[in-house]
């Protein structure tokens, strides 16, 4: 796909429902995924490292307009 959007985010920035890219396949974050521990701090599916994901964002066509969120 031509249409992806890639962007470094940190773990502490990801949320529900968002799509990232993990070892080359496209997934989409769900409520078990994130983890928040006072010592280790946010883990993405039980792993702290690396610091940040590539977030994929795929800009819609609404009303004739592109929409680049």
């Amino acid at each position: 796909m031509n249409n992806k959007k890639r962007e470094q985010v940190s773990l502490s920035n990801l949320t529900v429902g968002m799509t990232v890219e993990l070892h080359g396949t496209l997934s989409t974050v769900s409520k078990g995924d994130l983890k928040y521990d006072s010592f280790m701090g946010c883990s993405f599916r039980g792993a702290s490292y690396p610091r940040e994901v590539t977030v994929i964002t795929f800009p819609t066509i609404n009303g004739g307009h592109k929409d680049e969120r």
